[in-house]
Protein backbone atom coordinates (compact mmCIF):
# COMPACT_ATOMS: atom_id res chain seq x y z
CA UNK A 1 0.00 0.00 0.00
CA UNK A 2 2.93 2.20 0.63
CA UNK A 3 3.89 2.04 -3.01
CA UNK A 4 0.51 3.05 -4.43
CA UNK A 5 0.44 5.72 -2.11
CA UNK A 6 3.87 6.51 -3.49
CA UNK A 7 3.44 6.19 -7.08
CA UNK A 8 -0.02 8.21 -6.37
CA UNK A 9 2.15 10.87 -5.14
CA UNK A 10 4.75 10.59 -7.49
CA UNK A 11 1.79 10.36 -10.46
CA UNK A 12 0.12 13.74 -8.48
CA UNK A 13 3.69 15.39 -8.32
CA UNK A 14 4.21 14.52 -12.11
CA UNK A 15 1.23 15.58 -13.51
CA UNK A 16 1.03 18.94 -11.48
CA UNK A 17 4.51 19.68 -12.61
CA UNK A 18 2.65 18.80 -16.35
CA UNK A 19 0.11 21.08 -15.76
CA UNK A 20 2.68 23.53 -15.21
CA UNK A 21 4.23 23.14 -18.28
CA UNK A 22 1.62 23.37 -20.33
CA UNK A 23 0.26 26.42 -18.57
CA UNK A 24 3.47 27.98 -19.26
CA UNK A 25 3.49 26.57 -22.55
CA UNK A 26 0.02 28.12 -22.89
CA UNK A 27 0.73 31.64 -21.96
CA UNK A 28 4.44 31.41 -24.09
CA UNK A 29 1.60 30.33 -27.19
CA UNK A 30 -1.11 33.15 -26.04
CA UNK A 31 1.85 35.74 -25.93
CA UNK A 32 3.23 34.56 -29.82
CA UNK A 33 -0.50 34.99 -30.42
CA UNK A 34 -0.97 38.59 -29.19
CA UNK A 35 2.43 39.34 -30.75
CA UNK A 36 1.29 37.95 -34.68
CA UNK A 37 -1.82 39.27 -33.95
CA UNK A 38 -0.05 43.26 -33.66
CA UNK A 39 2.21 42.39 -36.58
CA UNK A 40 -1.09 41.55 -38.67
CA UNK A 41 -2.33 44.66 -37.64
CA UNK A 42 0.69 46.21 -38.37
CA UNK A 43 0.85 44.47 -41.84
CA UNK A 44 -2.71 45.37 -42.60
CA UNK A 45 -2.02 49.08 -41.90
CA UNK A 46 1.05 49.11 -43.67
CA UNK A 47 -0.92 47.59 -46.99
CA UNK A 48 -3.88 50.28 -46.77
CA UNK A 49 -1.29 52.92 -46.65
CA UNK A 50 0.55 51.55 -50.01
CA UNK A 51 -2.84 50.57 -51.91
CA UNK A 52 -3.38 54.77 -50.90
CA UNK A 53 -0.14 55.41 -51.62
CA UNK A 54 -0.93 53.65 -55.37
CA UNK A 55 -4.39 55.22 -55.55
CA UNK A 56 -2.52 58.40 -55.46
CA UNK A 57 0.09 57.94 -57.55
CA UNK A 58 -2.42 56.67 -59.89
CA UNK A 59 -4.71 60.01 -59.77
CA UNK A 60 -1.68 61.98 -59.73
CA UNK A 61 -0.59 60.57 -63.10
CA UNK A 62 -4.06 60.84 -64.57
CA UNK A 63 -3.63 64.24 -63.66
CA UNK A 64 -0.38 64.65 -64.93
CA UNK A 65 -1.11 63.46 -68.07
CA UNK A 66 -4.00 65.42 -68.69
CA UNK A 67 -2.00 68.57 -67.79
CA UNK A 68 0.65 67.27 -70.23
CA UNK A 69 -2.21 67.06 -72.55
CA UNK A 70 -3.15 70.14 -72.03
CA UNK A 71 0.48 71.87 -72.26
CA UNK A 72 0.90 70.14 -75.70
CA UNK A 73 -2.36 70.99 -76.94
CA UNK A 74 -1.63 74.64 -76.24
CA UNK A 75 1.88 74.08 -77.52
CA UNK A 76 0.24 72.73 -80.81
CA UNK A 77 -2.17 75.77 -81.11
CA UNK A 78 0.70 78.01 -80.55
CA UNK A 79 2.47 76.36 -83.42
CA UNK A 80 -0.19 77.05 -85.32
CA UNK A 81 -0.78 81.04 -85.29
CA UNK A 82 2.98 81.25 -85.31
CA UNK A 83 2.67 79.08 -88.80
CA UNK A 84 0.31 81.40 -89.91
CA UNK A 85 2.05 84.53 -88.78
CA UNK A 86 5.06 82.99 -90.74
CA UNK A 87 2.87 82.68 -93.85
CA UNK A 88 2.00 86.34 -93.74
CA UNK A 89 5.77 87.57 -93.00
CA UNK A 90 6.44 85.57 -95.90
CA UNK A 91 3.78 87.38 -98.24
CA UNK A 92 5.18 90.52 -96.93
CA UNK A 93 8.11 89.75 -97.58
CA UNK A 94 7.24 89.15 -101.40
CA UNK A 95 5.20 92.08 -102.35
CA UNK A 96 8.67 94.08 -100.51
CA UNK A 97 10.63 92.16 -102.59
CA UNK A 98 8.38 92.90 -105.44
CA UNK A 99 8.19 96.35 -104.99
CA UNK A 100 12.30 96.59 -104.69
CA UNK A 101 13.00 94.86 -108.11
CA UNK A 102 10.16 96.84 -109.17
CA UNK A 103 12.35 100.44 -107.50
CA UNK A 104 15.38 98.93 -109.03
CA UNK A 105 14.37 99.12 -112.62
CA UNK A 106 12.72 102.53 -112.21
CA UNK A 107 16.36 103.46 -110.92
CA UNK A 108 18.18 101.81 -113.95
CA UNK A 109 16.13 103.14 -116.00
CA UNK A 110 16.32 106.73 -114.78
CA UNK A 111 20.02 106.63 -114.68
CA UNK A 112 20.49 105.97 -117.91
CA UNK A 113 17.83 108.74 -118.84
CA UNK A 114 20.40 110.75 -116.40
CA UNK A 115 23.14 109.62 -118.47
CA UNK A 116 21.27 110.39 -121.60
CA UNK A 117 20.09 114.06 -120.78
CA UNK A 118 23.29 114.25 -119.19
CA UNK A 119 25.08 113.74 -122.76
CA UNK A 120 22.48 115.71 -124.35
CA UNK A 121 22.97 118.42 -122.19
CA UNK A 122 26.70 118.07 -123.45
CA UNK A 123 25.93 117.93 -126.77
CA UNK A 124 23.95 121.09 -126.31
CA UNK A 125 26.56 122.81 -124.55
CA UNK A 126 28.53 122.10 -127.48
CA UNK A 127 26.48 124.20 -129.57
CA UNK A 128 26.05 126.98 -127.39
CA UNK A 129 29.54 126.74 -127.17
CA UNK A 130 30.61 126.80 -130.61
CA UNK A 131 27.57 129.36 -131.81
CA UNK A 132 28.69 131.92 -129.60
Amino acid sequence: MATIIICFHLSHTFLMFEESHIEEKAQEIKGKVEVIAAKEKIIKEKSNSVTSLQNEIGSLQKKGSLAVKEQVGKAHARAEELEKHVEKLKTVIEVINKEKEVFETQAKEAAKKTVELDAKVENVSYFFVYCA
